[in-house]
C-alpha cells in the first residue's frame, strides 16, 4: 500500500513540474503585426531589432524596433548584407520596412556550423524570455538549422516551405519562437548547419526578445504539491513509528 501511495505522490510532483515547464520551440508563419496574425508584439521588450536601419523607430504593438547594427548589447556575426531584399505586402506597411533587409552568410557544408549569429546581452539570470527570429524569403528554396547557445532548437527550418513552397511570398514570412529561462547574461542564437534544401545559406531579417513575467502556478498545482508532501510526510512518520 505504501509503495502505491508513494507512486501517487511522485505522479503529483511530475504533474506540477509539467504545469510549470517551458513550451517547446515552434516554427510558423505570420501575415501581419496584429494579434492573431502570427507574431507576439505585446509585452515588455528587451530588444526589437531590424536589419533595416531605415526602419529604426518603427513601433508595432509594444515593440519599438531599433537598428540591430547600432543597438547596445547586440552582437551580429555575418558575411553579407542586402538592404533591399524583401518587398512585402503586409498590413501595416511599416512591418514590411522592418523585414526589408537581411544579413546572410554562405553555408560551409559542415554539420552544426553556425555561420550567422545573434548575441543578446544584458539579460537577467533566472528571468524568463521569449525570442522571435523573423525570416522573409525572396529568392530560393532555402533551409537551415537554428541553435541557441550551441544547442540545436529547430531542424531544417525553411521560410520557403513554410510560406507555401514558393521562392517569394510577399504576404507571409516565417518566425521561430522559443521561451527560455536565462542561465547567463548573454544568449547566442546561431543559424546554419545542414538542411534538406538546395540552399543552406541562412538569413535573418529581424528579431525580438520579450521579458516574460514569472509564471504563477494555479491553485490546483499548489494543491497537488501540498498533497504530495503531506503523503510523503505521513509515510515517513508511519515508518519511524513502526521502527
Amino acid at each position: 500500500m505504501s509503495h502505491h501511495v508513494t507512486r501517487i505522490a511522485a505522479a503529483m510532483a511530475v504533474a506540477l513540474c509539467a504545469s510549470l515547464a517551458q513550451a517547446a520551440p515552434t516554427v510558423g508563419v505570420f501575415t501581419g503585426s496584429a494579434p492573431g496574425q502570427g507574431l507576439d508584439l505585446q509585452g515588455d521588450f528587451t530588444y526589437a531589432l531590424t536589419m533595416n536601419p531605415g526602419a529604426a523607430g518603427v513601433t508595432l504593438g509594444d515593440a519599438t524596433f531599433t537598428n540591430a547594427f547600432a543597438t547596445s548589447g547586440v552582437g551580429l556575426g555575418y558575411a553579407n548584407y542586402i538592404g533591399n531584399w524583401y518587398p512585402a505586402s503586409y498590413e501595416p506597411s511599416t512591418l514590411g520596412a522592418v523585414m526589408q533587409s537581411i544579413i546572410w552568410t554562405p553555408a560551409n557544408g559542415a554539420a552544426d556550423s553556425q555561420v550567422v549569429t545573434l548575441s543578446l546581452g544584458n539579460l537577467q539570470v533566472g528571468q524568463t524570455y521569449k525570442v522571435q527570429l523573423l525570416f522573409a524569403e525572396a529568392c530560393c528554396a532555402r533551409g537551415f538549422d537554428i541553435y541557441q547557445d550551441g544547442v540545436k532548437q529547430a531542424d531544417d527550418v525553411s521560410p520557403y516551405a513554410l510560406t507555401g513552397g514558393v521562392t517569394y511570398n510577399p504576404n507571409q514570412s516565417a518566425v521561430f519562437t522559443n521561451t527560455f529561462v536565462a542561465t547567463a547574461s548573454t544568449v547566442v542564437f546561431g543559424l546554419g548547419g545542414q538542411a534538406a534544401y538546395g540552399d543552406n545559406n541562412p538569413i535573418l531579417n529581424a528579431a525580438t526578445l520579450e521579458s516574460i513575467p514569472s509564471a504563477v502556478p494555479e491553485a490546483s498545482a499548489y494543491g497537488m504539491a501540498l498533497a504530495g508532501l503531506l503523503v510523503v510526510g505521513a509515510l515517513a512518520q508511519r515508518r519511524r513509528r513502526a521502527a
